[in-house]
């Protein structure tokens, strides 16, 4: 019996379906999506305007997260995670300028005191597209008091809610937060400017995330950002002028803020349309690890970059998961690309997940994009990526955005009349193989 379970885990080894020892096992998910009723949020004011979203209703109660975090504390513990990507509200915690609510501290206090008990380290978001609204008004990612309040919101953090947490993420997709909400407008604060017009909030954002870097490493502690990454190719294989565009975007969209936090200077160039070279105090060596968050790749033509910018043809149909193709292997290869760009940089994958079943319906695709992104993640291990760890989007169903509760990217099901949790068939899955650390 001993020497075929040594046959077995040499044959495990041998195939490479072993995960490295260490490796973190972790489910996602977002405050403002799952808690429910936070009312002084630059979001839920988005939301009671008409047409806001794509699909009603609005976020309301959502998964009653604020009142039934434990059951997502064991719902994590049944998933065998020992990591839970989770996100605070900076909203509820500074509701006004310079008004803390010391009940929304000590409740964020309890639910970090409830996952460590529970053997599940938190790996904390400070910023995941949601503001208060007074900072929305004072300008937000362009207000120059940003980058302080900012760090005053994040020590608050750090040291009344999560002072056993080593790892944050600063801010969650930043070039999705800044094109959606400036450029195509669908998100606060809803503008529709030109490319170039994206610099300055950008350059806000990096600011932004500099100035929690340096208090935060001055603390011993480590920061980085979830990259929303794409594989970016060609729309026309024999279009040389498609080649271009795609390179040029996919430096912009990919590399332009991971490759920033490194050198300390922003630099982004997109065929004259958006161009901007600006050296940011504190931002250098600003990234102690790498977050991918994957769900798809694109095509790109230099037509389609022409009715984008002139407004003939909106982006914002590649934000919807109904349109995401599937494809695995453009996490390998991006995991690749990571490794070979930040040599020696720890990488964690922040999210990635599958829109799929809807309510009580068969959830064997989610369990196939599983079974053949995990299998991508590994191909990636094994060819030298650091990769540290997998959060997959979502623990639960949750709202979604403007695309409201339509979206189902739960490992859990949930029932949004009665909040019950139910385990998919995914979840099961998820469970096996993070038990045997083993696809």
């Amino acid at each position: 019996m001993v020497f075929l379970a040594f046959i077995y885990w040499g044959f495990a080894q041998a195939s490479g379906s072993t995960f490295p020892a260490q490796f973190h096992w972790c489910a996602a998910t977002a405050a403002y999506q799952i808690e429910g009723g936070n009312q002084k949020s630059d979001w839920w004011e988005w939301e009671q305007i008409p047409g806001h979203l794509k699909n009603e209703p609005k976020s309301g109660k959502a998964c009653d997260s604020w009142n039934r975090y434990p059951q997502d504390v064991q719902a994590l513990k049944s998933l065998h995670a020992d990591t839970y990507r989770m996100s605070i509200e900076w909203s509820r915690l500074e509701p006004s300028e310079g008004v803390w609510d010391h009940e929304a501290v000590l409740h964020y206090r309890k639910e970090v005191q409830a996952l460590l008990a529970a053997g599940i380290t938190p790996l904390i978001t400070l910023h995941h597209f949601t503001f208060p609204t007074w900072v929305r008004l004072k300008g937000g990612w362009e207000w120059s008091g940003l980058p302080r309040a900012f760090g005053d919101f994040a020590d608050v953090v750090r040291l009344q809610i999560s002072p056993e947490v080593k790892n944050y993420v600063t801010i969650n997709e930043p070039f999705v937060n800044i094109i959606s909400g400036y450029l195509v407008g669908v998100v606060p604060p809803g503008e529709k400017r030109g490319l170039q017009g994206l610099v300055s909030p950008l350059i806000g954002l990096l600011k932004a995330h500099a100035e929690v870097a340096k208090r935060y490493h001055a603390a011993n502690l480590k920061v980085g950002m979830a990259h929303h990454l794409r594989e970016i190719l060609p729309a026309t294989a024999w279009n040389p002028l498609d080649y271009l565009v795609t390179y040029a975007i996919s430096n912009a969209w990919n590399w332009a803020i991971p490759e920033a936090l490194e050198s300390g200077v922003f630099k982004i160039n997109v065929l004259g349309f958006i161009r901007a070279s600006e050296e940011i105090p504190y931002l250098k060596n600003s990234q102690d690890f790498v977050g991918v968050n994957y769900y798809t790749r694109d095509r790109f033509s230099l037509t389609e970059l022409i009715q984008a910018i002139t407004g003939r043809a909106p982006l914002n149909g590649k934000m919807d998961p109904e349109n995401w193709e599937y494809y695995p292997q453009g996490l390998e290869s991006l995991l690749k690309e990571v490794s070979k760009r930040f040599e020696g940089k720890p990488i964690w994958i922040t999210e990635n997940g599958y829109e799929d079943a809807r309510e009580g319906q068969s959830d064997s695709k989610r369990v196939k994009f599983l079974r053949d992104h995990l299998q991508s993640v590994l191909n990636a291990i094994q060819a030298g990526a650091r990769v540290q760890g997998y959060c997959y989007w979502s623990l639960l169903d949750n709202f979604e955005w403007i695309y409201g509760f339509t979206p189902r990217f739960g490992l859990y099901e949930t029932n949004y009349q009665t909040f019950e949790r139910k385990p998919r068939a995914s979840a099961q899955f998820f469970r096996d193989v993070a038990t045997r650390n083993q696809l």
